[in-house]
């Protein structure tokens, strides 16, 4: 309402909630008080309105900022209102990835390689998309993943494009699309064979993003 973020209130609401003892509350700074607003249900809103109390609380602008390795300021003088201060880094890659589920791993393939998706009988070294026979190799096998059992007669399979050709991907289930921020890989994981990249979900699992010309070429 551009009255500015009652810290007090702040303060009883993450205690009551269980978020923070009294007695450390007490010792916050003025600055992570305000961060108390980013903590889950933290919230100082009486009533449900057109404007506050309902929606995507600070929590979750929170994490996403965390995710692409930037940080938030709260500033805020009771009476005159607050600012927020969003800081950045100057490039973030965001990829739209298609999720596949090997056993209990999951990972992404980049949806600019992915040309479909079939499910058949369980195939042997090949299977028929669009009327032409492709190679069929398993993901799990090829990432080194141990095989699962399959309660399902029908095999899911991704079809990808390596750049010199197509081949389709064995997969145990397609979860589905999602847009993610890629982060880098550090050392050891960047020398790992078919790896381009690591993200995390908004459920806070990582999971990483296959280098698919790569992966093919094994």
């Amino acid at each position: 309402d551009g009255q500015g973020m009652n810290p007090i209130r702040l303060k009883e609401e993450a205690v009551a909630r269980g978020l923070l003892s009294a007695g450390r509350a007490d010792h916050l700074s003025e600055s992570d008080v305000l961060m108390l607003a980013c903590l889950p249900g933290v919230s100082t809103a009486q009533n449900v309105s057109e404007i506050s109390g309902r929606g995507v609380g600070m929590d979750a602008v929170k994490r996403a900022i965390d995710q692409i390795g930037g940080s938030l300021e709260i500033e805020s003088q009771p009476g005159k209102g607050t600012r927020f201060t969003l800081k950045l880094p100057q490039a973030v890659a965001v990829v739209r990835l298609l999720l596949v589920q090997l056993g209990e791993e999951t990972v992404g393939l980049p949806i600019q390689t992915v040309l479909g998706a079939l499910e058949v009988e369980k195939a042997g070294s090949s299977v028929v998309y669009n009327n032409a026979w492709l190679p069929a190799r398993s993901l799990a096998q090829l990432l080194g993943f141990p095989p699962s059992p399959t309660s399902t007669a029908l095999q899911p399979y991704v079809v990808v494009d390596l750049g010199s050709g197509s081949i389709a991907l064995g997969v145990d289930k397609i979860l589905g699309q999602e847009e993610v921020v890629v982060k880098p890989l550090l050392q050891p994981l960047d020398r790992v064979h078919g790896l381009a990249g690591v993200t995390i979900l908004g459920n806070g699992r990582p999971v990483f993003i296959l280098d698919i010309p790569r992966l093919g070429s094994a």
